[in-house]
């Protein structure tokens, strides 16, 4: 695999120092972020060269919006809100699981085994509500792969990091119980600042409980 570090595409991050990019996800609950930061640690003993999630800003994306003021114009803001509590208040609670460690060409990754499916349902109701008043993404729909970013390369000279994380293939990571949603504004260029930062990757919008009955 050709790795891409993040420095290939900067200037998409350095943008949300002039705006936010506009998203709708599940932040992981603390049992998983306990379990991912495990993960971390073993992959930052690999190789601590690249740019590790903080503990702040891991999550699952259910839908990208776009950018604030250009994808979705502050007008529509409130059309997009709106739309996803109405799916969020017509889903049920539900099950999610890490079990196993991926690699995409930018990134290294946590799997969403279970719950997969209801992640990538919330996004087909969101893609069909909204419509195109948000950006459309190729990843939308049946080739969404629900994950949780764990870190992102830095550098192309990975191959002991790579097969660390091979190794951690089919680990399982946790599983819990997810019963709410969230609207965020994110600020992705504080991943590459100081730790101090990087804890404010995300500003959160609006929290949607899942309310559908069992």
């Amino acid at each position: 695999m050709e790795v891409i570090p993040a420095g290939q595409y900067r200037e998409w991050y350095e943008k949300s120092r002039l705006v936010p990019y506009l998203a709708a996800y599940i932040r992981l609950p603390a049992p998983l972020v306990m379990g991912v930061r495990h993960v971390q640690d073993e992959l930052r003993d690999t190789d601590s060269r690249q740019i590790y999630c903080p503990e702040s800003s891991l999550h699952i994306t259910v839908k990208e919006f776009g950018w604030y003021g250009e994808d979705v114009k502050a007008e529509g803001m409130s059309k997009v809100i709106e739309i996803v509590r109405r799916v969020a208040s017509k889903c049920k609670p539900f099950e999610i699981g890490i079990d196993g460690v991926g690699i995409f060409p930018t990134a290294i990754y946590g799997a969403v085994g279970k719950g997969a499916d209801e992640i990538r349902g919330l996004n087909m109701s969101l893609v069909r509500e909204l419509g195109d008043s948000v950006v459309e993404s190729e990843y939308d729909g049946v080739a969404m792969k629900p994950h949780a970013t764990m870190l992102l390369f830095a550098t192309q000279d990975v191959e002991p990091l790579l097969r660390k994380a091979t190794s951690m293939a089919t680990r399982f990571i946790g599983e819990t119980a997810v019963d709410e949603v969230q609207v965020v504004k994110w600020y992705p260029h504080r991943l590459f600042e100081s730790a101090g930062e990087q804890e404010t990757v995300s500003e959160l919008v609006a929290t949607f409980k899942f309310e559908g009955r069992n």
